[in-house]
């Protein structure tokens, strides 16, 4: 019988308090079927599976109704409840999704990383965590996480593991599609890399190498930070080429040599685990950023360690030399950079 008209039956067969009080757990059990259908869900594990499965992709057909249905009355489950139960439960997750849609997930992302540190310094009065994972659960892509190999479980038991839970967070995290939520992601990341770098550069001392030899090295989040910022960014070329601010964005950011030229995470013979050496970077594919390099690698000239960068000089320069042959003009500005020894170059 329905619940609904359980209550009709209810008021036909009994009269005055015992009317009263079977109404009464009627109601309760209307209630206790909108419960069910917010989500908590008293079905059997499978047809839960199956219900999750269906309404995952934000649809529902009159198949996939008509087959869950049949589940649930092998279960001896009411249909007509169940497909009142299964549209609530569709109309629900898709004003959830709607919400991920429209919300800021760079606000969720930040503020998931500043929960994650406040809790590996020993904050655990402050940051709950459950507070964390209902914080994570919202950030699109990074959700899931708890249940990839337990890492947030891991991390909660033992905070150490603060970098292997933000490096899966970084990795797995879905870049917006909304150009300004885009702008504010790669501007983000690029001052969290900087800041990973500062930190890498503030901790590379004695005592930092002999315990990397003795417990193992950390997980270094700058290249992981630096290939999302470059995704980041082939995504804004793509979708929004013509937005200032985006745009701003991606000038600023962008991995480029030049930069990590500028930086110091490219030095004239690299320190393992730290930097990159002069000889294992490869030239710029842009002209533009090409000369930079040239001109980046000229300025060292008047420096006290110009033996260390001239071999790079050289090689920058006769690759550019062999890339503009035939335009006078990008040859012209390259020449400006021209190195002479005894008449050669």
């Amino acid at each position: 019988m329905k619940l609904s008209n359980l209550i009709s039956k209810a008021t036909e067969l009994a009269s005055g308090d015992v009317a009263k009080d079977l109404t009464s757990l009627a109601s309760g059990l209307v209630k206790s079927s909108k419960k069910d259908a917010a989500g908590t869900s008293s079905y059997s594990p499978e047809l839960e599976s199956m219900i999750q499965m269906a309404i995952e992709d934000g649809e529902l057909s009159d198949r996939e109704i008509e087959m869950l249905s049949r589940r649930a009355v092998k279960e001896g489950i009411d249909p007509d409840e169940f497909e009142f139960n299964l549209r609530m439960r569709m109309k629900i997750a898709i004003k959830k999704k709607e919400e991920l849609k429209n919300m800021n997930p760079v606000v969720g992302l930040s503020q998931a990383f500043s929960m994650m540190e406040q809790y590996a310094k020993g904050g655990k009065q402050v940051v709950s965590a459950d507070a964390l994972s209902g914080v994570m659960t919202l950030i699109p892509g990074v959700g899931p996480l708890a249940a990839a190999g337990g890492l947030l479980a891991a991390f909660i038991e033992t905070p150490s593991n603060l970098n292997q839970l933000k490096a899966e967070a970084i990795r797995r995290f879905v870049l917006p599609d909304n150009p300004e939520h885009l702008a504010q992601f790669i501007n983000y990341a690029g001052s969290q890399q900087t800041e990973a770098q500062l930190a890498k550069e503030a901790n590379f001392n004695l005592k930092g190498i002999v315990s990397g030899l003795l417990v193992g090295t950390d997980i270094d989040l700058i290249p992981i930070w630096e290939k999302k910022i470059e995704e980041a960014c082939d995504k804004a070329e793509l979708i929004a080429p013509t937005d200032p601010q985006l745009m701003s964005a991606v000038k600023k950011n962008k991995p480029t040599l030049l930069r990590k030229l500028q930086s110091g995470q490219v030095t004239p013979h690299g320190v393992k685990g730290r930097t990159i050496g002069l000889n294992d970077v490869t030239a710029p594919a842009n002209n533009d950023e090409l000369l930079e390099v040239v001109e980046f690698a000229f300025a060292k000239k008047s420096t006290d360690d110009w033996e260390d960068w001239k071999a790079f000089h050289a090689r920058m320069y006769k690759e550019a030399e062999n890339r503009f042959a035939g335009n006078q003009q990008l040859l012209s500005r390259l020449s400006n950079y021209r190195v002479k020894k005894f008449g050669f170059f």
